[in-house]
């Protein structure tokens, strides 16, 4: 299986762009870099960077294909990639017995023919739809176009979104599961030591109609009819409650300051194994919170919508109470539910184990979608 552009995001690996400006790039997916699939290449076309835009690079396409030409072998010593994996798009490849996975995040968008031609020259393609809220109609449009096989991938079971739905449900295509996976460091360090009987919520909090540029975000603002897609962060930061802490940061203010937000300075490991319970929200176009996930690693309890984890291997009572983020009031949601996790607590047991058991989905998910 060949890997389209892994350079341009922060996905996957770690982009030199990032590593020159010092930012924290996400690995939500870092497990597929290093996975042994069966004549594995890394494919580049010149059509995307973790510098420039697509639009940027098209304009001046010739004269950055030096740059864009350093960029690829550097990001190959960064990331520790033989360069006799990879390879650059030309006539002379056969891809007709060949699979492509792809992040639809930047290489669903601002499509050109060229590009198009080569996606169809593949047998299957497999597109992740991370972020897939941003500038959705112009990605499944691309998608619905192509003429070979493809497979969407989500972070649990988009089919029953009612926005995935109305984007994908015109042409049946296969989704499979295959979620992000928390980093190592989220661990239970001590199951005996005690928890503050309180519950705890983070993150970053979004303003979309203040992003720029604005209308990539159309699609979802219009649909739901809201300006973030984590509706319940912004209601926790107006409705306080007295067994919940709350620290979470403006999105905007994050994107300003490289490396200087104070979300991403906590000491997450460390708050996670302190606090009893979390509640982040889910983005309303399907995607669990990865948060909730990380914090589940490190002994907490998730108070979350059930549907937006539906397909992962949670246990309900276990690993989360469930909440419904749609209520008119969410405060009493949670209330109810923290009650009922206190109620529980003495017969509750915090498992050791649910990084095992995530990994084993996470590898059963693997060896069944890309066998």
């Amino acid at each position: 299986m060949d890997f389209y552009n892994p350079h341009s995001t922060d996905f996957i690996f770690i982009p030199l762009s990032y590593r020159i400006l010092g930012k924290k790039p996400l690995l939500k997916y870092s497990y597929l870099g290093k996975i042994k699939l069966k004549n594995q290449k890394f494919v580049f076309d010149f059509r995307e960077s973790s510098f420039f835009t697509k639009k940027f690079i098209k304009k001046y396409f010739y004269l950055l294909i030096p740059f864009l030409f350093v960029e690829i072998i550097f990001w190959c010593s960064l990331n520790k990639i033989s360069i006799k994996k990879i390879c650059f798009v030309s006539k002379k490849l056969n891809n007709s017995n060949s699979k492509l996975f792809l992040m639809t995040y930047k290489s669903m968008v601002d499509l050109d023919e060229p590009t198009e031609s080569f996606f169809n020259s593949y047998s299957h393609i497999y597109a992740h739809l991370t972020h897939y809220f941003i500038r959705t109609k112009e990605k499944a449009e691309n998608i619905l176009k192509l003429k070979t096989t493809i497979t969407l991938l989500g972070d649990s079971n988009f089919s029953q979104n009612s926005y995935y739905l109305k984007y994908f449900e015109k042409k049946k295509i296969n989704f499979e599961i295959l979620p992000f996976r928390p980093d190592n460091r989220f661990f239970l360090k001590d199951s005996s030591s005690p928890r503050l009987r309180r519950l705890y919520s983070g993150g970053t909090t979004h303003q979309l109609q203040l992003e720029k540029p604005e209308n990539f975000y159309e699609d979802f603002r219009t649909f739901f009819g809201v300006n973030a897609y984590h509706t319940v962060r912004p209601y926790l930061l107006n409705h306080k409650l007295n067994f919940l802490d709350v620290s979470q940061t403006p999105w905007s203010d994050q994107a300003k300051m490289i490396g200087a937000n104070s979300h991403f300075k906590n000491d997450l490991v460390g708050v996670f194994n302190l606090y009893l319970a979390v509640t982040y929200g889910n983005e309303l176009s399907g995607a669990p919170s990865i948060s909730n996930l990380e914090a589940i690693f490190c002994g907490a309890i998730a108070l979350t919508d059930k549907k937006y984890v539906e397909g992962l291997p949670l246990i309900e009572g276990i690993d989360f109470i469930h909440i419904d983020e749609h209520a008119k009031n969410i405060q009493k949601e949670l209330k109810k539910a923290f009650e009922l996790l206190l109620k529980r607590l003495p017969n509750l047991q915090n498992t050791i184990t649910f990084r095992e058991r995530f990994d084993f989905f996470l590898n059963q998910q693997i060896e069944k979608i890309f066998k």
